[in-house]
């Protein structure tokens, strides 16, 4: 028997951003995504306000499941999590090709990241940047 993971099952998680979770996600007519709600309905959410910046929602990307589009070339979004240390992020995503990218998968208030800068894969943690 296979156990199902849900938010609730983790002590300590401050947010949970699940693509294939349609009813978490606000969009416009073009499905450019302006916030992604967190499936732990706590209040946390990831942002984009200005609309040439918002990732896309595409549908069957991966083995049949949606996926969020950020355009290699600014999309991001944003949370207003202050990430202390220590702390632990988990994240499925691909990078078509970050020698082409500037984007910020996930950013906390504090410039901690996840995504891609200046052509390169990376996690900053407050002024460090841990690359490929």
């Amino acid at each position: 028997m296979t156990e199902i993971i849900s938010p609730d099952t983790i002590s300590g998680l401050l947010l949970w951003l699940d693509a294939s979770a349609y009813d978490s996600l606000l969009m416009n007519s073009n499905e450019r995504i302006s916030t992604r709600k967190d499936k732990r309905d706590n209040g946390i959410e990831a942002t984009m306000s200005e609309a040439g910046r918002r990732p896309t929602y595409e549908t069957d990307i991966i083995s049949g499941h949606p996926a969020i589009y950020f355009d290699d070339v600014n999309d991001g979004l944003g949370t207003n999590i202050i990430f202390e240390a220590p702390y632990t992020i988990y994240t499925v995503f691909n990078v078509e090709n970050p020698y082409l990218a500037n984007t910020r998968v996930l950013q906390g208030l504090n410039n901690r990241y996840l995504g891609t800068l200046n052509y390169r894969l990376t996690h900053a943690t407050s002024g460090s940047i841990i690359g490929e």
